[in-house]
């Protein structure tokens, strides 16, 4: 089942790429001592900065996730709704980190930049919508039973309160019940000025500590505030 639920990491993750409650529960929480932005505010620019470089240096890095990443892959996702896929005509540019692997979470954010600041709200309106939430669930329920099997019961949605940065932000949490175990895939959106950026967070031990989530929202706005005003 252990190896059953690193495959349904892998492929949630890949499928939903944007991007519980407050407390202990008692599930393995991921704890470290949280990094401060300081990093962010270092990266190295590349010679030409235009915005599919801009949404590259947008994003997230394994030192940015307060846990330690002890791998990564390349997959990518196939969701329909993903905003990869929504908004692939529209963007000025676009870039999707590695599937990062932590002991108990994989990580993957991507951003799109927009030419037009209403753009990129217009594009968060879409991706707030239910209907993309249900999109989301369908896929990774869809998933989960081919590599589970067998037959699993629907995936619920749950809000996450995690501290907003930027202009708008949503987030949520998909819970899996597979045999004997769950799995749970959270959804995080942020529109910052004309960026959008969507982050998922795949648990294999799903946890109610959200320190991990709100490190990597703090984090994912200081690197995108900082592409966007960098002069090219």
């Amino acid at each position: 089942m252990q190896r059953w639920t690193g495959r349904l990491a892998c492929a949630a993750c890949a499928a939903l790429l944007i991007s519980g409650g407050c407390g202990d529960s008692g599930s393995p929480a991921v704890h470290s001592k949280r990094r401060t932005t300081a990093a962010a505010a270092t990266t190295p620019l590349p010679a030409r900065l235009d915005d599919p470089a801009r949404a590259r240096i947008s994003l997230v890095r394994p030192t940015d996730i307060t846990a330690e990443v002890v791998g990564r892959d390349n997959s990518r996702n196939h969701a329909i709704c993903s905003p990869r896929r929504l908004f692939k005509h529209r963007v000025t540019g676009v870039a999707t980190t590695p599937n990062y692997h932590t002991m108990y979470v994989n990580v993957q954010q991507s951003v799109l930049l927009f030419r037009k600041t209403a753009a990129a709200a217009a594009a968060f309106k879409r991706v707030s919508r239910p209907d993309v939430a249900r999109c989301f669930a369908d896929y990774v329920h869809r998933e989960a039973a081919i590599r589970a099997g067998t037959s699993i019961g629907s995936v619920t949605r749950q809000a996450l309160i995690v501290e907003p940065v930027g202009e708008q932000s949503i987030s949520y949490r998909l819970s899996v019940p597979i045999p004997q175990n769950e799995a749970a895939v959270d959804v995080l959106f942020n529109r910052i000025g004309r960026a959008l950026s969507g982050v998922a967070l795949v648990w294999r031990v799903p946890s109610q500590d959200l320190e991990l989530q709100e490190a990597l929202v703090v984090h994912l706005a200081t690197r995108v505030r900082q592409a966007l005003t960098a002069r090219g």
